[in-house]
Protein backbone atom coordinates (compact mmCIF):
# COMPACT_ATOMS: atom_id res chain seq x y z
CA UNK A 1 0.00 0.00 0.00
CA UNK A 2 1.37 3.38 -0.95
CA UNK A 3 0.22 6.07 1.39
CA UNK A 4 1.66 9.54 1.44
CA UNK A 5 -0.80 11.00 3.94
CA UNK A 6 -1.12 9.73 7.48
CA UNK A 7 -3.35 11.24 10.14
CA UNK A 8 -3.00 9.77 13.64
CA UNK A 9 -5.77 10.66 16.10
CA UNK A 10 -5.73 9.76 19.80
CA UNK A 11 -8.84 8.13 21.24
CA UNK A 12 -9.41 9.71 24.66
CA UNK A 13 -12.03 9.43 27.36
CA UNK A 14 -12.09 11.47 30.56
CA UNK A 15 -8.48 12.50 30.12
CA UNK A 16 -7.23 8.94 29.52
CA UNK A 17 -5.75 7.93 26.19
CA UNK A 18 -7.35 4.61 25.22
CA UNK A 19 -5.56 4.19 21.91
CA UNK A 20 -5.23 5.78 18.52
CA UNK A 21 -6.83 5.63 15.08
CA UNK A 22 -4.59 5.86 12.03
CA UNK A 23 -6.04 7.22 8.80
CA UNK A 24 -4.02 6.51 5.66
CA UNK A 25 -4.56 7.89 2.16
CA UNK A 26 -2.80 9.05 -0.98
CA UNK A 27 -0.26 11.84 -0.80
CA UNK A 28 -1.50 15.28 0.28
CA UNK A 29 -5.04 14.02 0.89
CA UNK A 30 -5.76 15.28 4.42
CA UNK A 31 -6.66 18.91 5.01
CA UNK A 32 -7.70 20.94 8.03
CA UNK A 33 -11.40 20.38 7.26
CA UNK A 34 -10.88 16.65 7.89
CA UNK A 35 -10.07 17.25 11.58
CA UNK A 36 -13.68 17.51 12.90
CA UNK A 37 -14.54 14.35 10.96
CA UNK A 38 -11.68 12.31 12.40
CA UNK A 39 -12.32 13.70 15.89
CA UNK A 40 -15.89 12.43 15.61
CA UNK A 41 -14.62 9.02 14.46
CA UNK A 42 -12.33 8.89 17.50
CA UNK A 43 -15.27 9.61 19.83
CA UNK A 44 -17.35 6.92 18.14
CA UNK A 45 -14.53 4.47 18.86
CA UNK A 46 -14.71 5.09 22.63
CA UNK A 47 -17.75 2.83 23.33
CA UNK A 48 -16.24 0.11 21.15
CA UNK A 49 -12.99 0.16 23.10
CA UNK A 50 -14.82 -0.14 26.43
CA UNK A 51 -17.08 -2.90 25.14
CA UNK A 52 -14.09 -5.00 24.04
CA UNK A 53 -12.13 -4.77 27.31
CA UNK A 54 -11.86 -7.91 29.37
Amino acid sequence: MRCGSILNVPVCWQGVVLGQINFLHKSRHFREYHLPIVDAAAQIAVPASYCCRA
